[in-house]
């Protein structure tokens, strides 16, 4: 094994459970060796985030913003066979960063990553030293969410989204498809007035959730049990 990994790999808490790693000239095969979950390749990573040994996110790292299509095309021919399972990678050259994800075994995506709606860095320089604070605390959120097991929606991850966050775009298409066939049949497989109905419910539901209604007109109100008919 590495003298370097035997003695430790240089790293930052990112929180309690995870970490970022920087590689050095530690190749997936060492990492293997150390129980890393990853194939044995000769490849070399620049960094990567872990929890335990799993890791979540592969780091291609360059210092030169001319080199960042290189760092992409290096991700796709070293880390791509040697982890397989994960999802998330990190193209990083200078000030220019792009975070991909895994969509086959062999091909990954660019997606955007915002906070709180905002379009945001999730690296750069300085991390693992700790010195850039705001960039580290981005990478965090972000390391949670794949944690987590969340996937993109329309390209892009939001790294902080509300705990009771509901987002109709991640409802089971079965829900979807019940609901539609019923309301076709309660307006007499009229298909026109059956997108007006489901729409309408959409809508109600939405400033019912929003508390916008008295509650003798919310959804709660009819799901009462104890409500007189």
């Amino acid at each position: 094994m590495s003298e370097s990994l035997s003695q430790g790999l240089p790293s930052l808490q990112l929180d309690k459970s995870i970490k970022l790693f920087k590689s050095n000239d530690i190749t997936f095969r060492n990492l293997n060796k150390a129980g890393f979950n990853c194939n044995k390749s000769e490849k070399k990573p620049d960094q990567f985030v872990a929890s335990g040994k799993n890791i979540l996110i592969g780091i291609e790292d360059k210092r030169s913003s001319d080199d960042l299509e290189k760092a992409v095309q290096q991700i796709k021919q070293n880390y791509l066979n040697a982890l397989p399972e994960t999802k998330y990678f990190i193209a990083r050259a200078g000030e220019r960063t792009k975070v991909y994800y895994r969509i086959s075994s062999n091909k990954i995506v660019e997606i955007g990553t915002t906070l709180k709606g905002k379009e945001v860095l999730c690296f750069g320089p300085r991390v693992i030293s700790g010195e850039n604070e705001t960039i580290q605390k981005n990478l965090k959120l972000l390391s949670e969410q794949v944690y987590a097991h969340k996937e993109p929606i329309n390209s892009s991850l939001e790294i902080l989204p509300p705990k009771d966050y509901y987002n109709p775009l991640v409802v089971k298409q079965n829900t979807i498809y019940n609901l539609w066939q019923k309301i076709f049949a309660c307006t007499g497989e009229n298909a026109h007035k059956c997108l007006e109905t489901f729409v309408e419910l959409l809508l109600f539901k939405g400033i019912s959730d929003a508390k916008l209604l008295p509650y003798e007109y919310s959804i709660e109100k009819l799901l009462d049990p104890f409500t007189k008919k």
